[in-house]
């Protein structure tokens, strides 16, 4: 039944959990973007590996718990992807670690296929992940990505496998085809050039997009876009074949905040600003924008992941 607004303000604010805070909540939706060979599969190894050993990703997003994670890889062949992934992988997780990490390597999964399905959701519900991933989108997608209808479909399938294995997911996708100057100089492309639908974009709770640091070949940009937040910032990071894949090396503003708000060293405006040296005012807009979208919570004078 409808309730009234008035009667739904008049209730206790629910809480949201998150896997990661601040950037995946509790069945959410995540797409790491990026072209081709740019390090996107890395990037979801790097907050697998952060994500089962309770470690912050890329320094500034904390893990609240240890999370079990299942990675559906689909893009390179089984024995290439263990021998060049995941035994480097290994050399910084513990066993206990890696308890928490499972893999289904498999390129048979089509989610326009209702057996698939089922066998999809059975591989889920034999290890109850809390993050599901995709890597890379297309090998579970069929028809064409710019068709609404056949893209709404496996969009509403990985809805119904979230919601009905309770664990957030994520998708591994490419850009558009890269675009050109007539000098022929490459146009980089932020997280709007998703391949296919503008669907996916609307779908994702986050989209992280990775691109070339145009001053060095072995860095690149992480640029992260929220449902409740349309810039959190950017960060340039170093990027390695063996882990850490992914380490931070500057910063944006606004993630600085972030970390220190999120690492508990700092939780009032004006101690984040004092601690990072940053701008006060600008500090407190930014905390008071996320708390006007209930992702931060005021307590005392202090911001806080959750109400209580």
């Amino acid at each position: 039944m409808p309730q009234s607004v008035t009667n739904i303000l008049s209730q206790p604010i629910p809480t949201v959990k998150y896997v990661i805070p601040g950037l995946i909540p509790e069945n959410g939706h995540i797409i790491i973007s990026g072209r081709g060979k740019i390090g996107k599969s890395y990037l979801a190894l790097e907050m697998t590996s952060c994500l089962v050993r309770k470690a912050p990703f890329l320094s500034i997003f904390p893990a609240l718990n240890p999370v079990k994670v299942l990675l559906v890889q689909a893009e390179m062949p089984a024995n290439v992807f263990i021998v060049q992934r995941l035994f480097p992988m290994a050399k910084v997780c513990q066993c206990s670690d890696t308890d928490r990490f499972f893999l289904e390597q498999s390129t048979s999964f089509r989610l326009s296929n209702i057996d698939d399905v089922a066998r999809l959701k059975a591989s889920i519900d034999s290890c109850s992940p809390d993050l599901l991933i995709v890597d890379p989108l297309y090998s579970i997608h069929v028809g064409s990505f710019n068709e609404a209808g056949a893209v709404n479909e496996t969009l509403q399938t990985l809805n119904f496998l979230s919601n009905q294995c309770h664990c957030a997911v994520c998708l591994v996708a490419h850009f558009r085809k890269e675009s050109t100057t007539n000098s022929g100089k490459r146009i980089e492309q932020d997280w709007v050039d998703i391949m296919g639908s503008a669907l996916f974009s609307a779908w994702a709770d986050t989209i992280i997009s990775v691109v070339p640091d145009e001053n060095n070949d072995n860095r690149r940009k992480l640029s992260f876009v929220t449902r409740w937040l349309p810039n959190i910032g950017e960060m340039i990071v170093d990027f390695n074949a063996v882990p850490p894949f992914y380490s931070a090396c500057s910063i944006s503003p606004k993630m600085r905040i972030m970390s220190e708000l999120v690492s508990g060293k700092a939780t009032s405006a004006s101690a984040i600003a004092k601690r990072l040296g940053v701008n006060y005012a600008q500090t407190l807009q930014f905390l008071k924008n996320m708390a006007d979208t209930n992702i931060l919570f005021v307590v005392n004078g202090e911001y806080k992941y959750s109400p209580a």
